[in-house]
């Protein structure tokens, strides 16, 4: 059976964190198929902390920007997201 947490007082399953790349990010998710299993070395910033109230339980939470992430698997694909961030975040 699924972990399971209470939201309002209703059972919901736990989540596992998920990262979010689009091809644009990183190009390999191109070639990449549903259901596999990829090992990412990820560097990551925190930006922001919250401390919340579940159940009677305090629950810590983070938030985190990208700032690298690397394939481990032999390749050399990278991409270093502050490169990334000065590219497209200049206004035209």
């Amino acid at each position: 059976m699924e972990n399971m947490t209470k939201n309002q007082g209703i059972p919901v399953p736990d989540m596992k964190p998920t990262i979010f790349l689009s091809e644009k990010d990183f190009p390999e998710v191109k070639n990449w198929e549903v259901g596999s299993e990829y090992k990412l070395l990820v560097t990551v910033k925190q930006t922001s902390k919250s401390i919340d109230q579940y159940d009677k339980k305090q629950q810590v939470s983070a938030r985190f920007e990208i700032v690298n992430v690397k394939v481990v698997d032999g390749s050399d694909s990278s991409k270093d997201f502050n490169e990334f961030e000065e590219k497209y975040s200049k206004k035209e």
